[in-house]
């Protein structure tokens, strides 16, 4: 069940003003957790500013996806892209204008979003609660998955991991994000479990169980020691690569092996934490 909201009137005006400067809808669903999320901030006094920047931080977003992928693989020449936990569109929308090579399929476990996607013009498809039930039968040559493993319980984030490297194309680049050292002053944690995890039941998300989708850290060490265990290669790791998120891209494992190029992340995949 969702806990949806009016979209305050007098934003709608500027709203459209903004995105139709991105060339993009100004639609926001009236469920969008992250929407409301920033909007009830009591810090956010200027709600104009909040409407405005949802639409062009989504914006900035893309592009700084399109950097990224860009240093490993053409993003002019066709490719296909799933995006993951995309959520009501606050990036999705951007795609045809940041990436117009790319042919993307935003995926969310909201049958709401997902008619609303539909409803944007934008393929998009459902995901599952359970990882072992996701399958969209087809492989992609890029997965991103923006600020969901930030949310998973020890008992699904590495198989969540895994289903989605199933769903990786052979050459594929799997980028995805995590709440990592940068984040846990701002999250309040102190320290991570002696392997690096860290999770509480606390979620912006009110229609979720907290206990299935809550607040998640993880160190380095623990997200390559999960990769390594789902066939997956580290391939880049930038710490608050994106915003106070770090990032990392993956690749499928290759025969010849995978070389660390750094003493800190050789030290990072052989230490417990």
């Amino acid at each position: 069940m969702t806990h949806a909201r009016e979209f305050p009137a007098d934003l709608r005006g500027p709203s459209q003003t903004v995105a139709q400067a991105l060339g993009v809808a100004a639609d926001i669903h009236p469920a969008d957790h992250i929407f409301w999320w920033e909007y009830d901030d009591p810090s956010r006094l200027d709600k104009l500013a909040v409407a405005q920047g949802y639409l062009v931080g989504g914006a900035q977003t893309a592009e700084a996806f399109k950097a990224l992928i860009g240093q490993y693989r053409s993003v002019d020449a066709p490719f296909t892209m799933l995006e993951f936990a995309s959520g009501y569109g606050r990036v999705s929308r951007h795609w045809r204008n940041v990436l117009p090579s790319a042919e993307v399929v935003a995926c969310d476990v909201h049958a709401e979003a997902v008619d609303f996607l539909h409803g944007l013009g934008l393929p998009a498809a459902s995901s599952s609660m359970v990882p072992e039930h996701f399958g969209l039968g087809r492989q992609f040559d890029v997965i991103f998955a923006l600020s969901f493993f930030t949310h998973m319980p020890r008992r699904t984030w590495g198989r969540w991991l895994r289903a989605l490297a199933d769903h990786l194309t052979p050459s594929g680049l799997f980028v995805f994000t995590t709440h990592g050292v940068p984040s846990l002053e701002q999250m309040g944690v102190r320290a991570l479990d002696p392997d690096g995890f860290w999770f509480a039941t606390f979620s912006e998300q009110k229609d979720l169980d907290t206990a299935d989708y809550g607040a998640t850290a993880t160190s380095l060490g623990y997200v390559i020691r999960q990769m390594g265990a789902s066939g997956l290669d580290l391939r880049y790791f930038r710490e608050a690569g994106m915003g106070h998120q770090d990032v990392y891209i993956a690749t499928p494992r290759r025969d010849v092996g995978e070389v660390v190029d750094t003493p800190a992340l050789q030290s990072a995949a052989a230490a417990p934490g």
